[in-house]
């Protein structure tokens, strides 16, 4: 591989290998050490595969196109017995289930920054290719951090996908408004909501949980992960803290660094940033996290035409958050 400079030189190929490498080492680490949601959704980086192969988790979606596309899973047609013998022969009544799914579609968000860099801090490391390696390394690790923090930040709100940010979990689990051109507040449209378990303005409990899951269940879900902020974590983790063993760790979540209870077949989360009066209830595999093809990208650290004196190293980042099949999910809502 080429060095970072060539004689005097900056070597700006170089640098946009170097940089898309750490981008992808890094975005793995995000969703290993600080997002639980995209844990669980992404399922485990495959094995084998370097940052040179790309972000390459088993569940990640790649679209291409002008708007990320998805089937929403809806309602289940009635399938009946038949009696032996006349029954057989006899002519059946013909009907189309329109309900089955919903094709829906959603903005892209687009994350764009440039991150400036003074030329006098590239003068003073010219030509020592390790401190030059190292001050970039540092520098997109803190570009990517932001970016992490407004992703966490974006899903966790009660927001749909779309250019202002990733979709939020709070808004896809929802028993009304649009999701996806899908209009939720129409009765034939009932079967794309989300399911809610009022708290009545109490805390949650294990058996607002257990309700939660129940009512995903019913509906082909297998609502295992249990999102919640500080204070409902604490809340629910004291009332399971004598029926959780912490010597037995889920083997799936062997590679989280963050902070969780094992119960049952339940995972209960800590999402700082979750609403103050919701608790998600969510089955990952119903979940989609996409990215455009390419994105999670960058030129390397260049010179900055636009600047007296700088250079600048671009990020962007094309992607979103959409559930599949929201009635699979469940949340507690009126949480006190």
């Amino acid at each position: 591989m080429s060095n970072l400079w060539d004689n005097s030189q900056f070597n700006t190929t170089r640098s946009a290998n170097l940089v898309n490498w750490v981008i992808n080492r890094k975005a793995i680490a995000i969703a290993t050490k600080w997002q639980g949601l995209l844990y669980a959704i992404l399922g485990h980086p495959q094995v084998g595969k370097t940052p040179m192969d790309g972000l390459t988790w088993d569940r990640l979606e790649h679209q291409t196109g002008k708007k990320i596309e998805a089937k929403l899973r809806a309602d289940l047609e009635e399938v009946e017995p038949m009696a032996f013998g006349a029954p057989e022969v006899a002519g059946r009544v013909r009907a189309y289930n329109n309900n089955i799914f919903g094709n829906a579609e959603w903005d892209w968000t687009m994350y764009v920054h440039n991150h400036d860099i003074p030329k006098s801090d590239m003068d003073m490391i010219r030509g020592d290719e390790a401190k030059t390696e190292s001050y970039i390394t540092e520098r997109l690790d803190h570009v990517l951090d932001s970016w992490h923090n407004r992703l966490g930040n974006d899903i966790n709100t009660d927001q749909d996908q779309g250019a202002d940010g990733y979709g939020g979990w709070p808004f896809a689990v929802s028993a009304s408004g649009v999701y996806g051109t899908i209009d939720r507040d129409l009765a034939v449209n009932s079967n794309f909501r989300g399911n809610e378990v009022d708290c009545s303005s109490s805390d949650p409990s294990l058996s607002d949980l257990l309700s939660a899951r129940l009512k995903a269940q019913v509906n082909g879900g297998n609502a295992r992960l249990v999102l919640a902020n500080e204070e409902h974590y604490q809340t629910l983790a004291e009332e399971i803290q004598n029926k959780h063993n912490p010597g037995i760790e889920p083997k799936d979540w062997v590679r989280f660094g963050g902070e969780y209870y094992a119960y049952g077949k339940q995972i209960l989360l800590l999402e700082q940033r979750a609403p103050s009066d919701e608790v998600g209830v969510l089955d990952p595999d119903t979940w989609c996290f996409t990215l455009k093809e390419g994105s999670l990208s960058s030129e390397g650290v260049m010179r900055d035409p636009g600047s007296e004196h700088g250079f600048v190293l671009p990020f962007d980042a094309y992607g979103g958050l959409v559930c599949k099949h929201p009635g699979a999910n469940s949340k507690l809502i009126n949480c006190a």
